[in-house]
């Protein structure tokens, strides 16, 4: 079995490059090095710090991302449990319990686990890290850029009695609709 030589770049104590052939093994990689020096050649400077956090726009981000049988991104879960498109449109609104309804007050679907299934438990969409009975998606589109949610409108007061919705028994199909259209 023979030795692999390839050509590598090597810094040296006063940070000049030495081309050489040398054993892998022995050296670290080019890039690796051209990573580290670039990282090395940031200055801090104390009086202009560079921020990381996220702006306020993040502060009411999404909880989670739903994906529709296409792998298509369509709906945004956000922190205050209203569901918006990626247009910034309100489409729903979610209870404490899953249970989400249009700004009617109409019941239209259930979210659990990452999965948000339409009154007979068929899954419209998967979130990103969806568990429990659901259809296979084989691929996620990637997140579109949002734009800024539109101010929530009022949340209608929703009775709860014996007609209340009860959760939907988990099926293993698409729904035939988008939320949108129920």
């Amino acid at each position: 079995m023979g030795l692999v030589y390839l050509c590598w770049t090597r810094i040296d104590s006063d940070s000049e490059a030495l081309r050489q052939s040398k054993v892998a093994s022995d050296l670290i990689p080019y890039f690796a090095i051209n990573i580290i020096g670039n990282l090395l050649s940031l200055t801090h400077n104390p009086v202009e710090e560079t921020n990381l956090e996220l702006g306020p726009e993040a502060e009411e981000e999404e909880i989670d991302v739903i994906w529709d049988e296409n792998g298509t991104a369509r709906y945004r879960l956000l922190k205050d449990y209203r569901i918006v498109d990626f247009d910034g449109h309100n489409i729903a609104w979610m209870d404490e319990d899953g249970f989400i309804y249009d700004y009617n007050g109409h019941y239209k679907a259930f979210y659990e686990n990452g999965i948000m299934r339409d009154p007979q438990g068929a899954v419209i969409g998967q979130g990103q890290d969806p568990a429990g009975p659901k259809p296979v998606l084989a691929n996620k589109g990637l997140i579109p850029e949002a734009s800024r949610p539109e101010k929530p409108p009022t949340k209608p007061k929703v009775k709860r009695d014996k007609d209340s919705p009860k959760k939907p028994e988990a099926s293993l199909l698409w729904s035939q609709k988008m939320l949108e259209e129920l």
